[in-house]
Formats: structure tokens, C-alpha cells, sequence
């Protein structure tokens, strides 16, 4: 994709974000655990929820560290 191309994808990328401060964070299955998931969804997407929420919280509670170690 040519540069001006590219560039003109981004902007208008960004004017349909919401005027708000959020992150957009991907958590991925390995292959042979997507296999499982159709058969049993549940339990497999109960954990990966679980996995991923414990994973923000970690991150959010580093933040906070970090932001008091810098005043």
C-alpha cells in the first residue's frame, strides 16, 4: 500500500475511535485448544475469560506501582 494510501486509511481508522482513552487487547488460543473449544465451549472460554481478566488486573496493578514509584 502506497504511503499516502496507508496514511489516509489510518486517519480515517481514527475518526470512528470513540473521544475516549481505552486499549484494544487480543488474547489468542493455541490451535489444538480452539479444536477442544467446539466441543466443550464453556469451559473453554470460562478459562480463557478468567486467564485474560486476572492478566488486565496484573497490568493495572503494575501501572499502579509504577505510577507511585514515579512520585
Amino acid at each position: 500500500m502506497p504511503r499516502k494510501q496507508r496514511q489516509q486509511w489510518i486517519e480515517a481508522r481514527e475518526s470512528e475511535l470513540l473521544p475516549v482513552k481505552y486499549f484494544h487487547v487480543v488474547f489468542t488460543l493455541p490451535e489444538i485448544i480452539n479444536k477442544i473449544a467446539i466441543y466443550e465451549p464453556r469451559i473453554i472460554y470460562d478459562t480463557l475469560f478468567e486467564a485474560a481478566w486476572k492478566t488486565i488486573e496484573i497490568f493495572q496493578k503494575m501501572k499502579n506501582i509504577l505510577v507511585l514509584n514515579l512520585v
